[in-house]
């Protein structure tokens, strides 16, 4: 809310807050099966959270990317590609996906990454991928 912050800023930042929460999410419960999925920073709503199950946790990682897809920009905001874009939200959301069971809507959004190629090449010589 931020008033001294321009809009496409508040956008990228919000996108790359959702795509971490999904990811972070999408780890713990593949570590340990249902967890409570946070989405607010106030503890003392965060201590009543209750677990969700793995398909729920999945459910709302999904949401949350499908947001992010929305608002992170198609290109990296700097050279060294640390920072998410539109194109990793998808790249995440085809492996949610996958792990859903979601066999179309994973090959969809892994198509949508593979399909780009002005930020990505698939480079056929194994020699300058691998050292």
């Amino acid at each position: 809310k931020s008033v001294h912050l321009p809009e496409v800023d508040k956008k990228q930042l919000k996108g790359e807050a959702l795509f971490v929460r999904a990811l972070l999410h999408f780890y713990l419960t593949n570590l340990f099966g249902d967890v409570p999925y946070l989405t607010s920073t106030d503890y003392e709503q965060n201590s009543i959270v209750k677990k969700k199950s793995v398909t729920m946790v999945y459910t709302s990682a999904k949401e949350d990317l499908e947001q992010a897809i929305q608002l992170l920009p198609e290109n990296y905001v700097s050279e060294d590609r640390v920072r998410p874009n539109k194109y990793a939200a998808h790249a995440l959301l085809a492996r949610v996906d996958l792990y859903a069971g979601l066999w179309d809507e994973a090959s969809n959004e892994a198509s949508a990454v593979l399909n780009n190629t002005e930020l990505y090449n698939n480079e056929g010589d194994l020699d300058k991928i691998f050292l």
